[in-house]
């Protein structure tokens, strides 16, 4: 015959091995899952400095190409300035002595 403690034990134990078994189980999906999202956080840090680098650049062109924008502003004013001082001496009258 069956001992009558290991009888009533024997299922509780059972249950028990099936509980630690699940629950080793799933740490080790956890701990699986938590690798995962680090991978994928770096993976969007990475994305999140390639683009403030595209930024960055993007930024550095526009610069130069609106100084190049100011210095041919400034020959347009030069021009005008130019305009503006011949039209000033057709203004003035000419007088002519005899």
């Amino acid at each position: 015959m069956v001992n009558p403690i290991i009888g009533q034990w024997g299922p509780v134990a059972v249950i028990v091995g099936g509980y630690l078994l699940g629950i080793y189980f799933q740490s080790r999906s956890i701990a699986h899952l938590d690798h995962r999202i680090d991978d994928l956080r770096d993976s969007i840090n990475k994305r999140f400095e390639d683009l403030r680098d595209l930024l960055k650049s993007e930024v550095k062109r526009l610069e130069e190409r609106f100084d190049h924008v100011d210095e041919r502003f400034e020959g347009v004013d030069r021009r005008f300035d130019s305009v503006d001082k011949r039209f000033d001496r057709l203004e003035r009258p000419i007088v002519r002595q005899s």
